[in-house]
């Protein structure tokens, strides 16, 4: 079920049926942004900041975040006994980055840092060396390298914790930073004159927090924040794609580990939650053509609230360029929480008088105004030899092909197979070998 912000007091979703609304939300040329309904209420946005982009509009928690990706993880088993020479086990994850399918940066993101960060359980049974690192060109043999610290809340070297969330301190503020990135687990152990011990690493998750400030910050939840998140910012995962491990040793030590994979079905991220104004009146027209001719649509605005001086329509209508502005129009079940049809399209036309603004609109795809040439578009030339357009004032008609073309730098055809072996442009165009015998319909006379 849908959830408002904390404070907010407006319509929700009904356990039963309810009957569909219109949600019109409106992104002018200038970036301002309106949002209309026929009963004034609280629901998701699906234009995100003032770019134009949609997001997915699913009915979620606000607030909420994507994750994209199941979490890399590591596990290592070390059976300590007598009699036992050194020995290590070792998990190291790289390549870490921000997958296509988490939680982009904004396009005016600025990373206020990049922190390393791994939640697992460990089991030290203190003969051994047990350490966590992150850094560039970490051994995966040997003793335990010499790396960043893992420092927050503690230093998790050589101590057993559950399901513990440990981080240390930020590589840099661009994603360049992450360039040679890596996380590493590691046991090692010398001779052991004791009873039998085992240690254990679990690791369940593991990456780099990026926080960010953004006009429109979205909070990830791929892993849990390793601090809050600051009012006005971010949270944006690099997740690892390429995780490495030792061999089996003997009886003792075993070492596994997965790295992040795309999950089959993505969670979307929540969409923000705005006031839509109970401004849409009478009845809004659709036409659907199911073809190549444009839809169009027609919403009705009241322009009747305001004050003594200025309506509020009216107002509007003055601050903006509504021509031209992108429309987006759901009829939305809230019981259902998912939109029964949808529209996308600009705004062609704008109208108004002292009760309504009444706004036109073509949906996307209009295929009548794209700009093409008035005439086939083919291999051989459409113009006719010897015209202004052709240029070319050779006595020897061509026969509409590149490689009896006198103005090449004229010719209308489309080049669509080229032989550069001699690093040359050829005369010859491949495909279009000049025919035996065609009709020449451009006469020098």
């Amino acid at each position: 079920m849908q959830t408002l912000p904390a404070g907010v007091i407006g319509p929700l979703s009904s356990t039963g049926g309810c009957a569909a609304i219109s949600l019109v939300e409106v992104l002018t040329a200038s970036g301002n942004k309106y949002f209309w309904s026929e009963q004034r209420g609280w629901w998701n946005s699906v234009i995100n900041g003032s770019t134009g982009i949609l997001i997915e509009p699913v009915g979620a928690t606000a607030g909420g975040s994507s994750a994209a990706y199941s979490n890399a993880s590591g596990a290592i088993t070390w059976n300590e006994s007598r009699p036992l020479a050194f020995g290590y086990e070792t998990v190291l994850w790289s390549d870490f980055a921000i997958g296509a399918s988490s939680q982009q940066l904004p396009l005016d993101a600025v990373i206020q840092g990049i922190y390393p960060v791994f939640v697992g359980s460990a089991v030290f049974a203190a003969v051994t060396t047990m350490g966590f690192r992150s850094g560039t060109a970490l051994p995966i043999s040997g003793s335990l390298p010499v790396g960043g610290l893992f420092t927050s809340p503690s230093n998790p070297d050589n101590t057993s914790f559950t399901n513990a969330l440990f981080y240390g301190a930020s590589i840099g503020n661009t994603l360049a930073a992450l360039t040679g990135q890596q996380i590493e687990a590691l046991t090692e152990c010398s001779l052991s004159l004791g009873p039998p011990l085992t240690d254990s690493v679990t690791v369940t998750a593991v990456g780099f927090a990026i926080y960010y400030t953004s006009a429109s910050p979205i909070i990830d939840g791929q892993m849990p924040a390793p601090f809050a998140v600051p009012a006005g910012q971010g949270l944006s995962w690099a997740l690892p794609f390429v995780v490495d491990v030792t061999g089996l040793t003997g009886a003792q030590g075993t070492a596994a580990g997965t790295i992040a994979v795309a999950l089959v079905a993505p969670v979307p991220p929540s969409p923000v939650f705005v006031e839509y104004l109970d401004w849409l009146v009478k009845t809004q027209h659709f036409q659907l053509f199911g073809s190549t001719q444009t839809d169009t649509a027609t919403l009705s605005v009241q322009n009747l609230s305001g004050n003594t001086v200025e309506r509020d329509v009216a107002l509007a209508y003055a601050k903006n360029e509504f021509i031209g502005a992108f429309v987006y129009y759901r009829l939305w079940r809230a019981d259902a929480e998912c939109a029964i049809f949808q529209f996308a399209g600009n705004v062609v036309d704008a109208d108004i008088d002292e009760e309504v603004m009444e706004l036109t609109l073509e949906g996307f795809g209009n295929y009548s105004a794209i700009r093409a040439p008035a005439y086939a578009i083919d291999v051989a030339c459409p113009l006719f030899f010897g015209s202004i357009a052709c240029g070319s004032t050779s006595p020897t008609p061509c026969q509409q092909s590149y490689g009896t073309c006198t103005s090449i730098e004229r010719f209308a055809g489309a080049l669509v197979q080229w032989d550069f072996s001699d690093g040359v442009t050829p005369l010859v165009q491949i495909a279009q070998p000049p025919p035996v015998a065609a009709a020449n319909l451009a006469r020098p006379f």
